[in-house]
């Protein structure tokens, strides 16, 4: 093999080689903001719940809730889906009388 050849080679190696660096980066860089992304929802979900918790509406309508919060702390309406009266992520479970009996953070 000649040198032409050796340098080619080496000079392909190392473009290859930084490339694969690059990507690695990239992907660190991505799967680092979806972290970030995801640990501010949990954030904002326990804090949530703690306003929640200590508003002590276990036994209320959600008519008297919407009242006493009629926003998240992200200053959004809350919304009523599927026997839920959502906060944030946050869903005061509500009975079939529209009673809230719970709280609940995320999917079941």
């Amino acid at each position: 093999m000649s040198s032409k050849h050796v340098i080619i080679s080496l000079v392909i190696a190392l473009v290859g080689s930084n490339l694969y660096w690059l990507l690695g980066a990239v992907d660190d860089g991505v799967t680092l903001t979806y972290v970030e992304a995801d640990a501010e929802l949990t954030r904002n979900a326990l804090d949530q719940t703690i306003v929640l918790a200590n508003a002590d509406l276990i036994g209320l309508s959600a008519d008297e809730v919407l009242e006493m919060l009629p926003t998240d702390i992200s200053e959004l309406e809350p919304f009523e889906k599927e026997g839920c009266l959502y906060y944030h992520t946050v869903c005061l479970k509500l009975s079939e009388s529209r009673i809230v009996t719970g709280i609940r953070v995320g999917a079941e």
